[in-house]
């Protein structure tokens, strides 16, 4: 993921990349959503399909 946030910030993106050593970090992915969300005065997120079940089953209950 790291890369990845690199490569989009190089793109011209704005990413807010998260490491997982942050003193601030959550330790969860809703939380660091959550944290997110707060941070951005953002009222929503698009995600795609996650390739792994367990962040799939995090996401479900989600308001659309």
């Amino acid at each position: 993921m790291r890369h990845f946030s690199m490569e989009l910030q190089q793109a011209g993106f704005h990413v807010d990349y998260i490491k997982l050593d942050d003193e601030n970090n959550s330790a969860s992915f809703r939380g660091e959503i959550t944290r997110a969300l707060s941070r951005h005065r953002i009222d929503g997120i698009i995600v795609t399909r996650p390739s792994e079940f367990r962040l799939l089953e995090a996401m479900q209950p989600w308001p659309s």
